[in-house]
């Protein structure tokens, strides 16, 4: 009867009780507005890029971009010629600025043609020899039975795969798998990996599929787990827009006796990439060439050592 009560109380007054939860949420949030940084208008914006050295002639030209480029995006490329002793800037022009802005956009257009064709053949190759190379291939990457030993990594893989099927449960050959068959054959769910699910995947291939990637590839899977790791971490740096001019690197990858120098920066997960793009023609005759026609077209407004780029660098990547 008690508890019958309290609910018929609760009933009456929820109104009042979520107002007062409402009112107390309402101050926890502008106690926290009151400690983050507040918003700022363009006009105010150029004011705290001049405090920090940062030169501008053209104010006009500086509104356009603030007003293209977020302006907490823009200060990203400020780090650099920030003195870490007393915080002060090193003197540096907005258009500067925006020539290393555009010269990264170009390169994360021709890094990104170059890691999907990556991704895409790391799919195609995993798919084939794992269908291949396992009993019921066709649909043993779904059951645990077939990964004796790793079965806590295996179920975490899928719980992300069903969650992505989910996702995409309209693309026309989602739909049509799993209405006919009512799962994914292994070169179709394939499709629905991201690079980190890969990376997991290739983990708990037995002993005999990643010898025949070994082949494929050229390299030892201790390499090739490494680099699709690697690589992982460029994707998402590159699809996410990070800078990559004058970036330093948190981590590089394992590099090979052909060339084993690090540089810090971009440069060393594009020597990977050279490893894991098998088309050799496209290589050489399409990304090399880009990436000679970018430079040429900043080469007063860029220093290839900010991304890690030796002189010799065209000799290093040709294949």
């Amino acid at each position: 009867k008690d508890s019958i009560t309290r609910v018929n109380l609760f009933t009456v007054d929820q109104d009042r009780v979520v107002f007062i939860l409402g009112d107390f949420m309402i101050e926890i949030i502008k106690l926290l507005s009151e400690k983050v940084k507040q918003p700022t208008t363009i006009e105010q914006q150029i004011q705290i890029l001049k405090s920090r050295n940062v030169i501008i002639d053209d104010e006009e030209t500086a509104v356009r971009y603030l007003k293209l480029y977020n302006y907490y995006f823009i200060t990203g490329y400020l780090h650099p010629y920030k003195n870490k002793k007393d915080g002060s800037y090193i003197p540096i022009s907005f258009g500067k600025i925006l020539n290393q802005i555009q010269f990264d956009m170009r390169l994360r257009e021709i890094c990104m043609y170059g890691l999907d064709i990556i991704e895409k053949s790391l799919k195609t190759m995993l798919a084939y020899h794992f269908s291949h190379n396992y009993q019921y291939g066709n649909i043993a990457y779904f059951y645990k039975e077939f990964f004796p030993g790793k079965e806590s990594s295996h179920e975490k893989l899928i719980s992300y795969y069903q969650k992505a099927v989910e996702n995409n449960k309209d693309l026309p050959f989602v739909k049509h798998n799993m209405n006919t068959y009512g799962i994914l054959p292994t070169w179709a769910a394939i499709e629905l990996f991201t690079m980190g699910n890969l990376e997991n995947f290739f983990k708990l291939l037995k002993n005999e599929c990643i010898r025949e990637i070994e082949k494929e590839i050229g390299f030892p899977k201790n390499k090739i787990a490494n680099w699709i790791e690697s690589l992982r971490i460029f994707r998402n740096m590159v699809a996410h827009n990070q800078r990559l001019y004058n970036f330093t690197i948190p981590s590089t990858p394992i590099k090979t006796k052909e060339y084993n120098e690090q540089s810090g920066k971009i440069f060393d997960y594009i020597v990977v990439m050279k490893y894991l793009f098998l088309d050799i023609k496209d290589w050489n005759e399409y990304l090399i060439p880009r990436l000679e026609y970018i430079f040429e077209d900043f080469k007063e407004e860029i220093e290839l050592k900010c991304i890690g780029f030796p002189k010799n660098w065209k000799d290093i990547l040709m294949k």
